[in-house]
């Protein structure tokens, strides 16, 4: 895994219109989750805190918005980054940019269209949405961290 970690930061994932330009984060967080001390850590954290602000604000895509696609990796990444780095800053982001994505492009059907294009199918954000509702929800039943009240907060946001 630190090889493929390597690879990742010699092909830097990039702030680019396609969410593939920025895949190596799964790498990259995947070996986080591994080995919580390796010393790609902090690149691998600057470099997403510079490439975020790029693509996302904190609450929905600002470039090529409607490319759903982007959206839904985004999600699925940042909750992998704070399953990795436990920064529950993270999965806060996570939440709010998929309810900007449910909002803005999923249909009363469950489906997900841009315009008349279905795109439940592309790199399915239902999936993406799946993992970041199983990592709350484990985060407010089984994980001893939060107090009552941010579980109350969570709950409520």
């Amino acid at each position: 895994m630190d090889k493929a970690a390597k690879a990742a930061l010699l092909h830097l994932p990039r702030a680019t219109t396609n969410c593939e330009s920025y895949y190596g984060f799964y790498t990259l967080y995947e070996h986080l989750l591994i080995d919580k001390s390796n010393k790609h850590y902090h690149t691998t954290e600057k470099l997403f805190d510079t490439i975020y602000p790029l693509i996302f604000d904190d609450n929905k895509a600002t470039v090529i918005e409607h490319r759903i696609q982007n959206s839904a990796t985004m999600v699925n990444l940042l909750t992998l980054r704070y399953q990795a780095t436990n920064t529950l800053a993270h999965l806060q982001k996570a939440s709010r940019l998929a309810l900007w994505l449910i909002k803005s492009y999923q249909k009363k059907n469950g489906a997900f269209y841009n315009g008349h294009k279905h795109y439940t199918s592309v790199i399915y954000p239902t999936k993406n949405l799946l993992f970041l509702s199983e990592v709350i929800e484990n985060l407010l039943t089984k994980d001893k961290s939060l107090t009552t009240n941010e579980k109350k907060q969570w709950k409520k946001n």
